[in-house]
């Protein structure tokens, strides 16, 4: 072998060598921060605080939105609380016939955040023709996207009650994750949804 040649392949083994330690200390990095990422709730609760109804919608307004809230509840609910962080604006909306304020186990929770881009009236529309497990209502100024089962939510809530009904509703740039546990059924949500109104 040449000296070219046994200088081309000490060339090549640097590389690599160099090239794999930054493929191992790169993942080594990310998968150290994934073990230390809180989870849903905690990150959540660790910069939200409680607020009053009249509170929330004084902020709301600041920021130039008007929230729609349900007008009619089902079975027993009533407000438990509300929490509110910003910024980005988060808001999730707990209400409970049991006094529930975590919202992962109340009967319902709605999580209200930005959303300047909603889903297009045409496609929502279009779901009522070719989804099966999902349909579009009229709500208001609005359009409410529901679905009989879906994973969604923090991971204790799904481990705990599986796939549950969800709604999805867009109105004054403002996006409204609406999630019902039981007792609570797919009507209920729908007649909560079909309630909502602007907050006054």
């Amino acid at each position: 072998m040449s000296r070219y040649t046994l200088h081309l392949v000490l060339v090549a083994c640097l590389l690599i060598t160099v090239v794999s330690l930054q493929f191992y200390l790169v993942y080594d990095v990310e998968r150290l921060k994934g073990s230390f990422e809180p989870p849903i709730y905690e990150a959540f609760m660790s910069q939200a605080r409680e607020v009053s109804l009249e509170e929330f919608i004084h902020l709301a307004r600041s920021h130039h939105y008007e929230l729609m809230l349900p007008t009619r509840l089902p079975k027993g609910l009533t407000l438990s609380t509300i929490y509110y962080k910003c910024c980005p604006l988060v808001a999730i909306v707990v209400y409970s016939a049991r006094g529930v304020k975590d919202f992962r186990y109340s009967e319902l929770a709605i999580e209200i955040a930005p959303n300047p881009y909603p889903l297009s009236e045409e496609y929502l529309l279009q779901l009522n023709r070719t989804s099966v497990d999902e349909y579009v209502i009229r709500v208001g100024k609005g359009y409410a996207r529901i679905s009989p089962k879906v994973e969604f939510g923090d991971e204790e809530r799904r481990r705990i009650f599986g796939p549950h009904p969800m709604a999805i509703y867009w109105e004054g740039g403002l996006e409204y994750l609406i999630s019902v546990l039981p007792p609570l059924t797919l009507e209920d949500l729908e007649y909560i949804v079909r309630g909502l109104a602007k907050a006054s």
